[in-house]
């Protein structure tokens, strides 16, 4: 299946990622050249544990996070659930970054970039704090990522040309009222397609958001007998599949661990809402069931695997019909 096709998706999706090196650890096709991926509509990462493919979910996400609309923190909250981690972008900033994804080239930010910004002291009282360049090649403008390291939070300064419409996150356990928050700020529900998506699927209607007893926002539908029903109330695999469904009003999902919490049967319907959706989706998985039910429905995929060696990271992409041919060498990843 070949890559996408500019007349067929919008602007906001990516159709080529460069990577030199993420975390200090460089990256190559398998004939050990450097790295080009042309990403499809679906993109399903394997490999086995320490092959870096949440590094690459997180660099991926900041390349996007530097040309978003929406404010940095609601995003930047919901991308630290990728590795359930708020710290990830200090170490992601200070170790060495180089990567492309389209137009944009995304690097370490040098102290002099730094200064350069003329950023408020009262914020940032150091040059020494780790920061990431998003530069548009085409128009030369730059957009600068800071880590707060007090208020674990990331301040961003400067505007580029274009914007990107995306989402990362993984579903944590419990739910928490800043997850809820973080993901209502940076979504419009209110669009025929995920109404739409959430009854057939699941047979719920989006009611929209109230705040309980305690105060916290939630997200409230009703099901098919028509009783209320909040986000938390849900069982983990159906809470799990509602965000997804949620998710496809952005141009660009990106979620680690698509399995958890997924029944065989949701599995389907997920499978399901992603070829329905109008979303590019970048996918961490560790099942080999979601990738077989995946090729037998569609071709539009590609899988990225991922692999270490002593020189660095090594990925071999499999398109389309191709993934049925090499699930025998997919199961040593992801089975053992």
């Amino acid at each position: 299946m070949e890559s996408i096709k500019k007349q067929d998706y919008n602007q906001s999706v990516i159709r080529e990622i460069k990577i030199n090196k993420i975390r200090n650890t460089p990256f190559f096709d398998e004939d050990k050249k450097s790295l080009t991926l042309h990403p499809s509509k679906i993109n399903i990462i394997v490999g086995p544990n320490g092959s870096y493919k949440t590094s690459f979910l997180e660099a991926l996400s900041i390349a996007l996070l530097g040309v978003s609309k929406f404010q940095p923190n609601f995003l930047f909250s919901l991308m630290s659930t990728l590795r359930m981690d708020e710290g990830w972008f200090y170490f992601l900033a200070k170790d060495k970054l180089d990567l492309s994804v389209d137009d944009l080239k995304v690097s370490n930010a040098s102290e002099d970039d730094i200064r350069n910004f003329n950023l408020p002291t009262i914020q940032f009282s150091s040059t020494k704090t780790p920061g990431v360049i998003v530069k548009e090649e085409s128009s030369g403008y730059k957009s600068l990522i800071l880590f707060d390291v007090a208020g674990k939070a990331v301040f961003r300064v400067g505007n580029l040309k274009t914007y990107r419409d995306f989402i990362a996150f993984s579903l944590p356990n419990p739910i928490t009222p800043q997850f809820i928050n973080s993901f209502l700020t940076v979504s419009n529900f209110n669009t025929t397609s995920v109404i739409k998506l959430l009854e057939e699927e699941l047979d719920y209607k989006f009611l929209g958001f109230y705040q309980d007893d305690l105060g916290r926002n939630s997200i409230i539908l009703t099901d098919k007998k028509g009783d209320i029903r909040s986000i938390q109330s849900l069982g983990s695999g159906i809470s799990s599949l509602v965000f997804l469904i949620l998710a496809t009003v952005h141009d660009i999902v990106i979620y680690d661990n698509v399995e958890n919490y997924l029944h065989p049967q949701l599995m389907f319907k997920l499978i399901d809402v992603i070829q329905k959706s109008n979303s590019q989706w970048f996918l961490i998985t560790y099942s080999l069931e979601f990738i077989e039910y995946l090729t037998s429905f569609t071709q539009d995929l590609q899988v990225w695997r991922f692999r270490k060696d002593k020189e660095g990271v090594v990925v071999d992409v499999y398109k389309g019909e191709e993934v049925d041919d090499v699930l025998n060498t997919l199961k040593i990843d992801l089975r053992g």
